[in-house]
């Protein structure tokens, strides 16, 4: 902005200060290539696990996953419609005698 005041070397700003200034300004400026890289290291990081991401690996790391769970639940599937079926039976045979 227009209005920025710049800190000039006057009679009241000693060569002290004014070194100190330079000083905390070096040291904060220091941390930028430290971002940099963080922030590029972030970026690779993700595009690996974008790229990993991709249909052709989680279809098949996906379907090796799940298949004996899948597995699981079809012989429970399986054993919850025997019982009900011969619970089902049972009630039938109750309703036979019982009319």
């Amino acid at each position: 902005p227009d209005s920025t005041a710049f800190a000039f070397l006057s009679e009241s700003t000693s060569p002290a200060r004014a070194a100190l200034r330079a000083s905390k300004l070096a040291s904060s400026q220091s941390q930028s290539a430290c971002r940099l890289w963080m922030y590029s290291a972030a970026a690779m990081a993700s595009m690996e696990v974008a790229f990993f991401s991709a249909p052709i690996f989680c279809t098949a790391a996906s379907r090796s996953a799940f298949t004996p769970s899948f597995s699981a639940m079809d012989l429970a599937s399986v054993a919850r419609l025997v019982a009900e079926s011969a619970v089902k039976a049972s009630y039938s045979a109750c309703e036979s005698f019982s009319s």
